[in-house]
């Protein structure tokens, strides 16, 4: 083992010597050649030219820059550090404060600390510094430190037009900032060199950063954005190549409009137009209390419930929809003449059972009606009824989004028994591609659907509210399916003019508000089906023409004078799309998920709107609210539909087959059907319907009536009645329709010889017999 260990330390050694003694010699042959003979003719060697002559190194612009930039830093860039007051006794003096203010007030509050902000000087006695919003009441004190350690206090002042920032005062007493004069030229070309610098607060420290910076891209239209150019912080200070001040950035990215505006140039920002911060919470005043309630009026829907009371199933049944019996929202008029906007929507099912809508604004309260529902973004038109407003709507229709430009947001809530606005400052800061590639503005300041823009004048310009996409170009997509693809975004009322011009246009035709009786009308094929998934569809060798089983209702049965009947439509047949006549598209019918392709149904436990989709009475056959029956319903009554489907013929497999018919109402289901209650014995009676006769398997012509509710504690429930069983004899008499099952009741009430009504009760095939006590 020694001796081995030994030869490996040997041939490492020979190795060793062996690369360096190589190593050794390329080097040497890299060298030049010596010859003898003058010195100035010696040749050069073949791999290496000869050194040259020692040069003075040139400038280095970049550091030169950098050196510019941080002495300018020091001297224009300072600290801020804002206490706060202690926080009122009565938290509700907050409550028209925007969330993300309050949250920051309450966070310093409770750690008792100081908010610290970097700044740039813009003027003698002006610093910038990137504040949103700043309530005087709840500043304690500011300190303004600069790089050499001098000390100033300071006081909000107010906001500028056309920039993004918070300017704050200061007292000049022990004398006046050093404020830069921006005399420098912004870089406008690819490549062009600018330095970015400013303050900063860390480790309880404050720092100064700088650095150089490269145009890397440029708008191809002139409209210039610098993106590689703008800054981490804001605000920083923006110097040219020759180390000239030229700049405050404002925003994350440096951009000069073709009108010369821009979110950059120091001269305007010295320059240009600021509110004093009293006159922004003087408007803030006089917009909540003088202009909001005569044109951001209190909206009340009230609803029906979905299934009434009376339909609602006892003993052992779910008996609730979940939804509000009404909905208080907050809309803005749009004119003089009782036009209202509500910037919210319901689903089609919910929209069907507004009762009735109330509007008030300032002291008066008018009933409203409901005009329509728009398609491409989520908003109700309402018009108000003997529309007398005491003063106009302070409404302004022309105003069109501007980068920088100073708006406010407000949020508009009902909550403590009053109105309650949450009123904050924001600007445009860029503009984005939204649906179908259309630019949309984005704002610095986030707020929620159904909040509006307030220009600084306490005008109402615009609002926020879901957009919907109208779909893939050629294709026509049904009541509600623009909601498939929904984004929030801010509308100014200048971007709608067209729509509001000619509202009816751009209504979505699903969404009606309906009378009970129309209400529970809906269009029918007459079939049962079971929707088609990929095992199906793979069992019965159909998944091309099902799109891997995607696609399809499979008829498992046809009920008899329905229309499906008299199409000699047949059990196994598989349903694939619905087109109107009129129409170049079609509706695809998808099995996975219950719906079709291109609508969405609104039916069942929920929907795009927040406020409920809705749900009706369970009962244990299928609900006629189908999504065959809801596409058939949307395209509406007496239009002329065509109806593709597959159809087995013989050994050959599927042939895909098309038939017409005229859209009709269907016969009444159990949900829509007559009852009758009586309260003395504790039930509510309904006709025996078709869907009911199927499910008990009962022949065509079979009669009865269904048990819909049972009252607790009622003669009914003591004689152990259910819902949905038949009733089919009353004291042995057959019953014919529900009007005879009356007739026999009352007749049972009045014989004083009976003590009881004897039913014959039939449950899934079974029969017994039910006495129920007369009281």
């Amino acid at each position: 083992m020694k001796k081995n260990k030994t030869n490996r330390t040997r041939f490492v050694l020979l190795i060793t010597t062996f690369l360096f003694v190589g190593a050794a010699a390329l080097i040497l042959a890299a060298a030049p050649t010596v010859w003898s003979g003058e010195p100035e003719k010696l040749p050069v060697g073949p791999r290496l030219k000869p050194f040259p002559a020692a040069k003075k190194l040139a400038a280095d612009p970049e550091k030169d820059l950098f050196k510019k930039a941080s002495e300018a830093a020091r001297r224009y860039c300072v600290g801020v550090s804002i206490s706060f007051t202690p926080p009122p006794s009565d938290d509700r003096e907050l409550k028209d404060l925007h969330p993300s203010y309050r949250r920051m007030l309450e966070r310093y509050r409770r750690m008792s600390t100081l908010l610290h902000e970097g700044g740039v000087v813009i003027g003698p006695d002006r610093v910038l510094v990137d504040i949103t919003f700043l309530r005087p009441e709840d500043v304690e004190s500011i300190e303004v430190v600069t790089s050499a350690g001098k000390k100033h206090t300071a006081v909000p002042a107010g906001l500028l037009d056309g920039f993004r920032g918070y300017v704050l005062k200061v007292d000049t007493s022990s004398g006046k900032l050093d404020a830069p004069r921006f005399n420098g030229k912004p870089p406008t070309g690819l490549g062009d060199m600018h330095a970015v610098g400013y303050m900063y607060r860390r480790n309880c420290n404050w720092m100064i950063q700088v650095s150089v910076q490269t145009v890397t891209s440029k708008n191809a239209d002139g409209d210039t954005r610098i993106l590689g150019a703008g800054s981490s912080n804001i605000p920083s200070l923006l110097l040219d190549k020759d180390g000239k001040p030229y700049g405050v950035s404002t925003s994350w990215f440096l951009w000069r409009e073709k009108n010369n505006r821009t979110s950059y140039d120091g001269t305007d920002i010295q320059r240009g137009k600021q509110y004093a911060i009293k006159d922004v919470l003087g408007l803030w005043e006089k917009f909540r209390d003088d202009i909001a309630p005569n044109t951001l009026p209190l909206v009340t829907f009230v609803f029906r419930p979905e299934v009434e009371e009376d339909d609602q199933p006892g003993y052992g049944y779910y008996s609730g929809s979940g939804l509000l019996d009404e909905v208080k929202l907050y809309g803005v008029f749009l004119d003089g003449e009782g036009t209202l906007l509500v910037p919210h929507s319901f689903t089609v099912e919910r929209t069907k059972l507004i009762d009735r809508i109330t509007v008030k604004y300032g002291e008066t309260t008018s009933n409203a009606h409901f005009e329509g529902n728009f398609q491409n973004f989520e908003g109700i038109l309402l018009t108000v009824k003997d529309f007398k407003a005491s003063a106009a709507p302070a409404v302004r229709r022309s105003v069109s989004a501007q980068r920088g430009r100073l708006f406010y947001t407000a949020q508009v809530s009902h909550s403590y028994g009053g109105r309650h606005i949450y009123f904050t400052p924001n600007r445009v800061s860029d503009f984005h591609a939204g649906l179908e590639d259309k630019p949309v503005p984005s704002f610095m300041e986030s707020m929620g659907p159904g909040g509006f823009l307030i220009d600084p004048e306490g005008c109402v310009v615009g609002f926020k509210s879901q957009e919907y996409s109208s779909g893939p170009k050629g294709t026509k997509q049904a009541a509600s399916a623009s909601r498939k693809t929904g984004y929030p975004r801010f509308f100014f009322f200048n971007d709608l003019a067209e729509v509001f011009d000619l509202p009816g246009q751009h209504f979505d035709p699903a969404y009606k508000v309906l009378t009970r009786e129309q209400a529970k009308k809906s269009a029918w094929l007459g079939v049962e089906y079971q929707s088609m998934q990929h095992d199906l569809a793979k069992h019965l060798e159909i998944l091309d023409s099902t799109k891997n089983g995607m696609l399809g209702m499979l008829v498992v049965h046809i009920y008899p004078g329905s229309p499906a009947k008299r199409l000699n439509l047949r059990k196994g047949d598989i349903l694939l799309s619905v087109k109107p006549v009129d129409e170049k598209s079609s509706y695809e019918l998808t099995g996975y998920g219950g719906g079709y392709r291109g609508y969405r149904p609104s039916y069942g436990y929920g929907g795009r709107s927040r406020y409920g989709g809705g749900r009706m009475a369970p009962t244990p056959w299928r609900n006629r609210k189908n999504t065959l029956t809801e596409l058939m319903t949307w395209i509406g009554k007496d239009r002329r539909i065509e109806i593709s489907f597959l159809r087995k013929t013989g050994t050959e497999g599927y042939e895909t087959k098309t038939v017409s018919l005229t859209i009709e109402d269907a016969p009444a289901d159990f949900n829509s059907a007559e009852k009758y209650k009586d309260e003395a014995l504790g039930f509510t009676m309904k006709e025996l319907t078709y869907e009911a006769r199927f499910f008990h398997k009962l022949p065509e012509d079979a009669q009865g009536v269904v048990v819909s509710k049972v009252e607790t504690g009622s003669a009914a429930e003591i004689a152990k009645l259910r819902t949905f069983e038949i009733v089919r004899q009353v004291d042995g008499v057959p019953i014919r329709s529900l009007d005879h099952f009356k007739g026999l009741i009352a007749e049972a009430l009045k014989d004083e010889s009976k003590k009881t009504i004897r039913f014959l009760v039939e449950r899934y095939g079974k029969t017994r017999f039910a006495d129920l006590e007369k009281k």
